[in-house]
């Protein structure tokens, strides 16, 4: 047996196929997607929670009309129904987080992949 550790959007159809088993999804909450998919945390590792994120970010000194302006104009992108139709196809989730969630959202992932680092001993390599 092997196991893949991916992308849910690139394992979804495979699962649904039954090409692949779906053993849990990272993130704290079922994907939509694969409702039938325990959590990790579900299957005995509670807490446990590797999610992904795509966002959109702006130089440190934006004036905040203009973020605030380009934040309503993708959530309204967000919101439209062929696109989220697209997101569920693919299996990915959305969320619209306004800017100042999304800075803390970014912050916790920091400390917390900090802490991941420092405890693997990891440091920065070069070619």
């Amino acid at each position: 047996m092997e196991s893949i550790f991916g992308l849910i959007s690139t394992q979804t159809p495979h699962i649904k196929s039954g090409r692949l088993r779906g053993m849990g999804v990272a993130s704290l909450r079922r994907s939509s997607a694969l409702p039938e998919v325990p959590t990790i945390a579900e299957s005995g590792y509670p807490g446990f929670e590797a999610n992904g994120w795509l966002g959109f970010a702006f130089p440190a000194r934006t004036p905040k009309p203009i973020v605030d302006h380009m934040f309503k104009e993708i959530a309204a992108v967000l919101a439209m129904k062929d696109f989220q139709a697209q997101m569920d196809d693919l299996g990915l989730d959305t969320e619209v987080a306004d800017p100042a969630k999304f800075q803390a959202i970014i912050k916790s992932d920091y400390v917390r992949w900090a802490k991941v680092v420092k405890a693997a001993g990891i440091k920065g390599g070069g070619d």
